[in-house]
């Protein structure tokens, strides 16, 4: 087996078989297979994908809602395939991405990691990946409405405008393709990440372990980022607890504590500006911020395991 294709699905059945669909569609010259992992209380995506594509899909349900990155790790314990895509419910391929990848990693052995150029809904460049990983850049980037990062990265911050495959520092979640060969080295996914910075955290490992992380600008994917996100206290929230476990994880305590610091600042830095300005609706999306920061802080602080809270 080629490809092996992992699909966590949250409640969003349409948006799955539009997914599945798109990967059967635009697959060819390989050989590959689909496993869905289904965190959604109920079975209606099992029913749904029988009918539509009968024995083309693997299923697997959860129950609840386990997390992004466990989720991935059931799926990873029945995939046969020598390369593994962890690819979005939320993403629809545009053409042949699985062997665009999957050709790149069996040619480029010193790559552990790779994925694709992301796209939106109108076809407009999306956020694909990230030239840098959680740091201290990263916080004063923020702070400084990403000037730093557009000064040095320009247009190619986050998505590939060249034809030539791009050393970066992480894929976002979306679609990253890693060979068996590396997981068996670095691991797969750490469960107590429930969701964001978990791809990140994996692309940290990979990184250590010596191999490359690289953008592939020929495999193209529409990403319709959020749809299975019921508000943005949720959204903001888990974003913070991922962050946070990131820094306890691979950060030391003062660097922890340097780049916290930061952090709250940009909240309060935020909430003044757009208070000053008038901006209602982003005064809001930042007091929802800051309170989602505030809670992340004192779960994590609590146990090292995150688990959503109930919204």
């Amino acid at each position: 087996m080629d490809v092996s294709v992992i699909i966590v699905n949250y409640n969003t059945t349409d948006q799955l078989c539009v997914s599945v669909e798109s990967v059967i569609t635009h697959t060819e010259l390989i050989n590959y297979e689909i496993i869905v992992v289904d965190n959604s209380k109920d079975d209606k995506a099992r029913g749904v994908l029988e009918e539509r594509f009968q024995d083309k899909v693997r299923y697997l349900g959860i129950h609840k809602n386990i997390g992004f990155g466990k989720a991935n790790n059931e799926g990873l314990r029945y995939a046969k395939g020598r390369n593994i895509l962890f690819l979005n419910p939320d993403t629809i391929l545009l053409n042949n991405a699985l062997l665009i990848l999957s050709d790149f990693l069996d040619n480029n052995p010193s790559t552990g990691m790779a994925g694709g150029n992301l796209y939106n809904r109108d076809l407009n460049p999306a956020y694909s990946f990230r030239q840098f990983r959680p740091s201290l850049f990263w916080e004063l980037n923020e702070l400084f409405f990403s000037f730093p990062e557009n000064l040095i990265y320009r247009k190619n911050k986050y998505f590939n405008h060249s034809s030539v495959p791009m050393d970066v520092a992480y894929i976002t979640g979306a679609d990253v393709m890693i060979p068996r060969r590396i997981l068996e080295i670095t691991g797969s996914f750490d469960p107590s990440f429930f969701l964001y910075f978990e791809e990140t955290d994996l692309a940290h490992r990979v990184r250590k372990a010596g191999y490359n992380i690289k953008n592939v600008p020929q495999a193209r994917i529409i990403h319709l980022e959020g749809t299975s996100f019921r508000s943005g206290f949720e959204r903001h929230y888990n974003f913070a607890c991922g962050k946070i476990n990131y820094y306890k994880k691979n950060k030391s305590r003062v660097e922890f504590i340097v780049m916290s610091i930061i952090s709250m600042f940009t909240i309060y830095a935020r909430i003044m500006f757009f208070w000053v300005l008038s901006e209602e609706s982003k005064l809001k999306e930042w007091q929802t911020i800051y309170k989602s920061y505030l809670e992340a802080c004192r779960k994590v602080g609590k146990n090292r395991n995150i688990h959503r809270i109930n919204i």
